[in-house]
């Protein structure tokens, strides 16, 4: 019997996705997981800048207004589109992978070569919500001051999906020996994991400074 074509997750509800999240099912995996995490950052920094252009009237936002905008075409023109294109690639590359390892074993060639396309999946989730941890960072800084808490959650949540991507590739790159894509994989996950340790003492600090704010205010 064939297998029944892959069902874009994007079709499912939200209520369906997380059913299936906790199924004991090898997908959606964990790839897609941290591409919705990437997803949802996305989406709340769009909120924060809205609402900060919003009060645009207020002179104290008028400096930023036009970085804020650029950050809100890049999300909606390439991030965010290529994070939902991720997070339904990541599950039904894996299944490909299972298939393979189900089919000829683990060690086949091609399964291999699959690993490496599930792989490397990740990374660029990962170098996305990078990017969104980024402008989370900035926004924060200098937007809608009542609204910092979408751009908090954005920021660890952005944060946190790095790290998940990190673990998957370390996970991952094990099954491999030593080649010219496993030292530039390696390369890229070094990189990210040095972006990541400063994006996580930022998020912090910001924390920090909130609640020193909260204190302050009683």
């Amino acid at each position: 019997m064939d297998e029944k074509p892959f069902k874009s997750l994007l079709e499912k509800t939200v209520n369906e996705l997380l059913n299936e999240f906790g199924q004991g099912n090898p997908i959606p995996g964990s790839g897609t997981a941290a591409a919705f995490h990437g997803l949802v950052s996305a989406q709340l920094i769009q909120t924060f800048i809205h609402l900060t252009c919003k009060e645009k009237y207020r002179p104290e936002y008028d400096e930023w207004i036009p970085e804020f905008q650029r950050i809100k075409s890049e999300i909606e023109n390439r991030v965010y589109p290529e994070l939902k294109k991720l997070f339904n690639e990541d599950s039904e590359q894996f299944k490909k992978y299972i298939t393979l390892c189900k089919q000829n074993g683990k060690e086949d060639g091609e399964a291999m070569k699959q690993l490496a396309t599930v792989t490397e999946i990740p990374l660029t989730i990962a170098k996305l919500c990078c990017e969104l941890a980024h402008f989370a960072a900035y926004v924060s800084k200098y937007g809608f001051k009542p609204a910092k808490g979408d751009a908090a959650v954005a920021l660890n949540s952005s944060i946190a999906s790095i790290a998940s991507c990190l673990s998957i590739v370390d996970l991952n790159l094990s099954e491999f020996g030593c080649t010219d894509w496993t030292i530039k994989v390696r390369q890229d996950a070094v990189e990210l994991r040095n972006a990541y340790k400063k994006l996580h003492e930022g998020s912090l600090k910001f924390m920090e400074d909130l609640r020193r704010r909260r204190a302050k205010n009683h």
